[in-house]
């Protein structure tokens, strides 16, 4: 397939810009920080593991690698920072523009066409990735509701202990 191909050669400069466009949906004051993605893994612990998610996706939908864990913590991460779902899904559909106008600059009609159908390939990965949001977010709504319910179960035992003994 000559697009898969292309995307290949052009792997730097849309991961590059796929990430950059991901880091737009951050506060400005923690851009900086997080773009650095020349540091590792410990030095910045988030740009790490949003660049390695990206590069996860774009391997998945080049070479049909399987969906790691870097994906599942990237998507974890997503529904941590409480976007909403549109907002934590929605930077997939920036790697089509990305592609869209890689491809528009190259003037090659076949790989267009072939671009549609990867095109739909992303639109299913869209809907995969929303599918494994909402199941974090499902987790971690229980985590919270499971704190908050031994919090108050903490503070009725306190109640009852301070009713029981009266000073």
């Amino acid at each position: 397939m000559e697009l898969k191909r292309f995307l290949e050669e052009k792997r730097p400069l849309i991961l590059e810009s796929w990430f950059q466009r991901l880091l737009e949906e951050y506060p400005f004051e923690g851009r900086e920080f997080i773009s650095d993605i020349k540091k590792d893994r410990f030095d910045n612990p988030l740009g790490f593991t949003l660049f390695e998610g990206l590069e996860g996706l774009f391997d998945h939908l080049l070479h049909k690698k399987d969906l790691n864990g870097s994906l599942d913590t990237f998507i974890k991460l997503r529904a941590i920072q409480e976007f909403k779902p549109s907002q934590a899904v929605g930077f997939i559909f920036a790697l089509k523009n990305i592609i869209h106008k890689e491809l528009c600059a190259h003037h090659d009609k076949g790989l267009m066409e072939e671009f549609l159908v990867f095109s739909s390939e992303i639109d299913l990965l869209a809907l995969r990735l929303f599918d494994i949001y909402m199941e974090s977010r499902e987790r971690l709504n229980e985590v919270k509701v499971n704190e908050l319910r031994n919090m108050t179960a903490w503070i009725l035992k306190k109640v009852n202990i301070l009713k029981e003994y009266p000073e």
